[in-house]
């Protein structure tokens, strides 16, 4: 339940963020928001034409997603449908910060065509790249070894699972 609430929590602050984004946008630009690059002109005509249509979205995943954990508690499906709608919200929501940063950057791009690549300072990628090498490889790891403990214990719902503990027998 924890993590539907989370999820939802950075959908808002997603939105919240890219809004003032869209906003500062349209303001900067005025009447020439026809030479905004593609990918900022969609941001902008999505937010300020259909701005409570994300609202409203994010209030509905949360609702689908708190459907399914009473859904789950009373064990009518598996755990795992909560999870992955919480799951698919907050990736949804991090495709949305990526549109929004590069909508965001992409018209100083336009105007600083002009500065050297030797005048600023820039951040590697060199750490970043490891990090995520070292994340995926255990990652992986982890999964072939609990798919291979599962294989080696043969563990799984037994029949007597379901009756009532103080059955004898």
């Amino acid at each position: 339940m924890s993590f539907a609430g989370i999820s939802y929590l950075i959908w808002v602050l997603v939105v919240g963020v890219t809004r003032h984004l869209v906003n500062e946008v349209s303001r900067y630009a005025g009447e020439s928001v026809f030479l905004l690059p593609l990918v900022t002109r969609w941001l902008r005509n999505a937010f300020i034409h259909a701005a409570p249509v994300f609202d409203l979205v994010g209030v509905l995943w949360l609702l689908l997603s708190l459907g399914l954990i009473v859904g789950a508690s009373r064990q009518r499906w598996s755990i795992s449908c909560p999870w992955v709608c919480a799951i698919c919200q907050a990736m949804s929501a991090a495709v949305l910060a990526v549109w929004a940063g590069l909508a965001g950057q992409m018209p100083y791009r336009i105007y600083a065509n002009h500065v050297s690549a030797s005048s600023y300072p820039t951040t590697g990628w060199t750490s970043l790249c490891v990090a995520v090498a070292i994340a995926l490889v255990m990652w992986v790891t982890s999964l072939l070894w609990m798919i291979s403990a599962r294989a080696r214990l043969m563990r799984g719902p037994k029949l007597r699972d379901g009756m009532r503990t103080n059955i004898p027998g």
